[in-house]
């Protein structure tokens, strides 16, 4: 399930929140930060956010790749 190494730092949130915020029906970056109650400040951690979602993608990571790009 992934570790808890921050992937945002600006809003504490680690790998396990990012996998949480999936397992309650996140699909998109924007999502992760609702489910997490907040917004994205400076943006470094996107691309990161990106990979950790892509690598918990279902088999079909295709489609939820490129969902995890909004």
């Amino acid at each position: 399930m992934g570790c808890g190494m921050y992937v945002c730092i600006c809003n504490a949130i680690n790998e396990r929140r990012v996998h949480g915020a999936i397992a309650d029906g996140a699909a998109r970056l924007s999502e992760v930060f609702r489910k997490n109650g907040c917004r994205p400040q400076c943006g470094r951690c996107l691309s990161h956010m990106r990979e950790v979602m892509q690598s918990h993608a279902a088999p079909n990571g295709a489609e939820a790749g490129q969902r995890a790009r909004d």
